[in-house]
């Protein structure tokens, strides 16, 4: 229901950017992670430096195993507000991906002193835990 009324209310051209971030939110939550990022760089379209949709355009590159991209996308993220922790999570993860192993701690570390509320970690921690199944060169 929400998707056929995000979908509807898009369909009018819309260049609202609450609309399309809620729209690829809809997308992500289905999985959908192509949609969903063409949705997020729609939202930037309209405001270039939107964090949120920064931040999860990073992330829907990494869903999609686009490591380099989400590393570009979550360096953007992190320009827009360096002491973002998600941002800098997201790009630790895609170091990680891509064996870049000193950047990927490097930013780990940085997320984990701008995460002064620990807001994030058990989802990061989950994510650095299946990176490692992923990768036996990890273990």
């Amino acid at each position: 229901a929400a998707l056929a009324a995000y979908q509807k209310a898009a369909a009018l051209g819309s260049k609202n950017l609450s609309l399309l971030r809620g729209l690829g939110n809809t997308y992500a939550s289905l999985k959908d992670y192509r949609q969903a990022a063409a949705e997020y760089r729609k939202a930037l379209d309209v405001d270039g430096q939107d964090l949120s949709s920064l931040i999860n355009l990073g992330w829907m590159h990494y869903e999609l195993g686009e490591y380099r991209e989400s590393v570009a996308v979550s360096r953007r993220a992190i320009e827009a507000a360096p002491d973002h922790p998600l941002a800098r999570y997201n790009l630790a993860l895609g170091h990680l991906r891509l064996g870049e192993h000193d950047e990927s701690m490097a930013a780990f570390e940085k997320a984990f002193a701008k995460d002064t509320q620990r807001a994030f970690v058990r989802d990061v921690i989950a994510d650095l835990a299946q990176a490692v199944k992923d990768e036996p060169a990890l273990k």
